[in-house]
């Protein structure tokens, strides 16, 4: 006599749903009901009565988060950071006098036919505030870019200059194409870093977000949550004085202007 498998007997003679069978029906009406797990002492109970529910740190993303759910002022005790709306430009430095506050925003301006280039950027308010590599910098920007034709743009921490003492982290826009760009002057030598990133038109709204870690070097840029370049292996050079930097050139004869919206610019302690 052949030993039976003991999951494909019928539950009794009076009904042919095997034991298997019956097993994964009932697996099925536990996952359908909404209440499961829901009673004192069982896992999703606990789950949610947990006063801290804890998460990897830094792994919840700008999109899970409810419009207005954002408490910019309950800074951590272990980041230094800083937001504005660009209300207003007290407390930034700018080349030329071509910035505008608007409401939720602002507008930064190349005139035609006036000069060829803007520098804005962000004066540190003491000396415990500034651009320091070895405290893992990040930034997020909120910014609509005005144009895509005779133009070059960078955005992004510590200073932006062609030439010289310069260690920058941020992104890069020539006329319609954009790029994660990282510049170091180490030993008196200026090297740029770019990855291109593919965008279906560059006048679009974005989020833009950028994180240094010191650890390794590595730089991430993110558009609108999703990683889209890392730059690795090349390290700054000494700490910058610029929080923030904005350049914008004009490579002709005619207007060209960005619209920030907001900035979160942050690091540890």
């Amino acid at each position: 006599m052949s030993n039976p498998t003991w999951g494909m007997l019928q539950k009794s003679a009076t009904d042919n749903e095997t034991i298997e069978q019956a097993i994964v029906r009932l697996i099925q009406v536990h996952d359908d009901d909404e209440e499961s797990h829901l009673d004192t002492g069982q896992s999703l109970q606990s789950h949610k009565a947990s006063e801290i529910i804890d998460h990897l740190a830094e792994s919840i993303i700008y999109d899970k988060l409810a419009r207005g759910s954002v408490d910019l002022f309950n800074f951590s005790m272990v980041k230094l950071q800083f937001f504005t709306c660009f209300e207003s430009f007290d407390g930034w430095q700018n080349a030329l006098t071509n910035c505008t506050a608007r409401i939720l925003g602002a507008q930064i301006k190349v005139l035609y036919p006036g000069t060829a280039d803007i520098n804005v950027y962000a004066i540190p308010i003491s000396s415990t505030l500034y651009t320091q590599w070895a405290k893992n910098p990040m930034f997020q920007l909120g910014m609509q870019i005005r144009y895509n034709t005779n133009q070059t743009i960078y955005f992004g921490m510590g200073a932006y200059a062609p030439t010289g003492n310069v260690n920058f982290i941020g992104f890069k826009i020539v006329n319609a194409t954009l790029y994660a760009c990282q510049i170091t002057y180490v030993g008196s030598t200026y090297t740029e870093y770019t990855s291109e990133i593919t965008v279906a038109e560059i006048r679009d709204s974005r989020i833009y977000r950028c994180e240094y870690n010191a650890t390794g070097n590595v730089c991430q840029f993110f558009i609108n949550g999703v990683l889209e370049a890392t730059i690795s292996g090349h390290a700054p050079g000494e700490d910058s004085g610029v929080l923030f930097n904005f350049y914008l050139k004009r490579e002709a004869s005619e207007e060209k202007s960005i619209h920030p919206n907001y900035l979160l610019w942050s690091r540890e302690i």
